[in-house]
């Protein structure tokens, strides 16, 4: 289960809750990111389009996404260019054997230049049983590979069969299984709305309406052509300063930026994985982001430390002491002197 991962996200000042979009139809409007772990069954259309839409408006999602499942969000991964592989990652077996690893466990120590990794620099995360994740270019979407297998894993396809790297059906590393990307909320999906809009007549005795326009690109030129009135100041006040620049650069900084996450994994959030290495600090890291807590610094969670002294009773304290200094070394002596007889 994800109890420890829900636990951290608690301790971060998160409200943790679960969501059926099938039974909502939308994502909560408070919602700051929505967490897709492990996803088994195939998701419903409406499913989908409430994802979508809540993309539209500069939402967070976070998609984990293991082997052998296809829960249909094509729709979405088309429109985001997320390019998933059905193929596992297997790593080195000579890297795993030194580490007590299967070959199925990625030890990754490679990241992406990302807020989500900065502070990562050779730190070590587990990945077992991940699936490559990679992304292809979409005009207004920006995309960021955050995490890289090593030169020697591969991408396996016989997953029955023996797990060695066949030329011609697996493909060599470096694999991205991690993968952002940000879009901007105001991109439009097409270039022309193709609005028909219906003049209205004007009032006996009124001029003229002026013609509307009827296309995102007329709209824009007027947008772009509009200027503000200034308004003279009163007596004895200085003149406003007016600057149309900043105030259209103003504007376009109050955009919102939708923003995913995309891992071939979701197990190295589970219980028993979340805790290892940095592992917790990718899922919190990717969580943070996609939440755009822009004043806050995404970096590596301090371990605690763990008090590991032994409380014991005098009495045993002393009694080990006495097998450490006189008891073990007397018989260390004696076996060797009886060795020693035997022999002579």
């Amino acid at each position: 289960g994800f109890s420890e991962a829900v636990k951290a996200l608690e301790n971060k000042k998160y409200i943790v809750e679960s969501i059926n979009l099938a039974s909502i139809s939308q994502v909560p409007e408070d919602a700051d990111v929505v967490i897709i772990a492990g996803p088994q069954r195939e998701f419903l259309d409406a499913e989908v389009t409430a994802l979508e839409e809540y993309l539209d408006v500069g939402g967070g999602v976070f998609i984990m996404l293991d082997p052998s499942t296809d829960p249909e969000l094509d729709n979405l991964f088309e429109e985001w260019g997320v390019l998933v592989d059905d193929r596992l990652a297997i790593d080195d077996p000579n890297i795993g054997r030194l580490v007590g690893l299967d070959p199925w466990v990625v030890l990754v120590s490679s990241y992406g230049e990302h807020p989500i990794t900065d502070d990562f620099s050779n730190g070590i995360s587990l990945y077992p049983f991940a699936r490559p994740i990679e992304s292809e270019t979409v005009d207004g979407i920006v995309e960021s590979p955050l995490i890289w297998t090593n030169d020697q894993s591969w991408a396996e396809t016989d997953l029955r069969g023996q797990l060695q790297f066949n030329e011609g059906r697996d493909r060599l590393g470096p694999l991205s299984i991690g993968v952002a990307f940000t879009r901007s909320s105001t991109v439009e999906k097409s270039d022309e709305t193709g609005l028909d809009l219906t003049p209205i007549p004007p009032l006996p005795g009124q001029p003229p309406n002026e013609p509307v326009a009827t296309s995102t690109s007329e709209l824009e030129e007027q947008k772009e052509i509009t200027l503000a009135e200034v308004i003279p100041p009163l007596p004895g006040q200085p003149p406003d300063e007016f600057d149309p620049k900043e105030t259209v650069e103003k504007s376009e900084n109050t955009s919102e930026e939708a923003r995913l996450v995309v891992l071939g994994n979701s197990q190295f959030a589970t219980n028993g994985w979340f805790q290892q290495q940095l592992n917790k600090d990718v899922f919190l890291n990717s969580v943070s982001w996609l939440g755009k807590p822009e004043e806050k610094i995404l970096s590596i969670s301090p371990k605690k430390n763990t008090n590991r002294r032994i409380a014991m009773k005098l009495v045993r304290a002393r009694f080990l002491s006495w097998m450490a200094i006189v008891i073990l070394p007397f018989l260390g002596f004696t076996i060797g002197g009886i060795i020693w007889w035997r022999r002579q």
